[in-house]
């Protein structure tokens, strides 16, 4: 099995359709950069993610996102309408790594949720941690 681990920006919002059977599956394509100065390249993977996960997941992969995904990679080969055999690099998302945003204050940390982390004086409040991410 050839496990990848791959960052990137995503080039849209990821999309869900539903098997017949029910089952999410969520693409997204992303740009994957690799080399230096003149010699750099970028290559488009195209990343799916299954079930729960595709479905928990799709509020926070969106177009200009830098998530790091771990998965099965393969080469998928398909024939287009024209006739001419094609391939798509392609990764079978097991594991998503989210990157942090950065908060309203310069310094200050959160993951995508309202910071009300301080007091109207500065001073901060106790903490109250309420994580409703699926992972």
């Amino acid at each position: 099995m050839n496990i990848l681990h791959a960052s990137g920006n995503l080039g849209g919002d990821m999309e869900i359709a539903y098997t017949k059977g029910g089952t999410a599956i969520g693409t997204v394509s992303m740009a994957v950069t690799h080399g230096f100065g003149d010699k750099q390249k970028t290559m488009w993977v195209k990343c799916k993610l299954f079930g729960k996960q595709a479905e928990s997941l799709t509020p926070y992969l969106t177009k200009g996102s830098k998530p790091a995904f771990v998965g099965r990679f393969y080469i998928d080969e398909w024939t287009g309408d024209d006739g001419i055999k094609r391939t798509t690099p392609t990764l079978e998302v097991m594991d998503v790594d989210l990157p942090r945003r950065e908060g309203p204050a310069v310094g200050k940390q959160h993951h995508g949720f309202k910071n009300e982390a301080t007091n109207n004086d500065g001073s901060y409040k106790e903490a109250v941690v309420e994580d409703d991410i699926p992972f």
